[in-house]
């Protein structure tokens, strides 16, 4: 069972002392504040159903992979976690907890929406 969702990553900084209509900032300060506004581990909630749309319950291998479009392609990104589903199928996870460094930051530079992909099994 494989389906897709948007996920957009929208950070927002709130930094103190910005700079005032017409002061120059270096570029490298621009892309350093930027870098940090990119979480590294996402959470995502989820429900786990079997083909005849029971829940399942338990641990449960779970794929997670990032798209650049809907339908079609290769992922950019995946990772496999063991969840643990409750009584209705439902769990939550850290996307990137499976990497040292979390999500790649470069999946979402271009500041386009990234498309995830959950297989269960």
């Amino acid at each position: 069972m494989r389906s897709r969702f948007l996920l957009a990553v929208v950070g927002v900084l709130c930094v103190g002392g910005m700079p005032v209509f017409g002061q120059d900032n270096p570029p490298q300060e621009i892309a350093q504040v930027s870098k940090l506004a990119v979480p590294r581990l996402v959470r995502f909630s989820g429900t786990v159903r079997d083909a005849a749309a029971k829940p399942l319950r338990g641990p449960v291998d779970v794929t997670f992979s990032l798209y650049r479009d809907e339908a079609g392609g290769e992922p950019l990104w995946f990772e496999t976690q063991t969840v643990e589903a409750d009584a209705q199928g439902r769990y939550s996870v850290l996307l990137g907890a499976m990497h040292p460094d979390g999500l790649p930051m470069d999946l979402f530079a271009s500041g386009e929406a990234r498309w995830l992909g959950v297989s269960v099994g």
